[in-house]
């Protein structure tokens, strides 16, 4: 995954499109065999992979399989609660950054537990800092979007485990 890493003296403001990845939705597409009723995927890259896969479920399944390329999304909430969390923040985004933690501590026990009371203290930046060393990301004991984002992202992955 490439990350971006911008350091300035000013907010940054914009919009940047995400483009799905091949390698992640083709997995994707034959785990929706195993469900039933309707698959949705949003963000369905267009490659050749793709409509390949997708011309061998139709072959198998019916013509009801559609890549649908002009899809509008709407209504996307984003939990990063728009500033960097740290040594003395405190509050609700703390305590789910906690809760986070702790649940990736299950699967990666070098991340230190710490207690889910909404104050970053030194156990949150602790295994805050153990995170971003084990999933190479700067080590600077705080939470900016792109450390937000891969927690939310790793917390997900291993939420989905259990």
């Amino acid at each position: 995954m490439s990350v971006i890493y911008i350091r300035g003296g000013g907010p940054l403001e914009g919009e940047l499109a995400v483009h799905g990845a091949k390698n992640s939705v083709l997995p994707i597409l034959a785990a929706c065999l195993l469900v039933s009723g309707q698959s949705v995927i949003h963000n369905c890259p267009d490659l050749s992979d793709v409509s390949a896969t997708l011309d061998i479920l139709r072959h198998y399944y019916g013509d009801n399989i559609e890549l649908v390329t002009n899809a509008p999304i709407r209504d996307i909430t984003y939990s990063y609660p728009g500033y960097p969390l740290q040594n003395g923040s405190s509050g609700n985004y703390v305590t789910v950054l906690q809760v986070m933690l702790n649940r990736i501590g299950q699967n990666y026990p070098a991340i230190p537990r710490t207690a889910a009371d909404g104050v970053y203290g030194a156990a949150t930046q602790a295994a805050v800092l153990e995170f971003q060393k084990i999933f190479h990301l700067p080590q600077t004991g705080s939470v900016d979007f792109a450390a937000w984002y891969e927690i939310s992202n790793v917390f997900v992955a291993v939420a989905k485990l259990s």
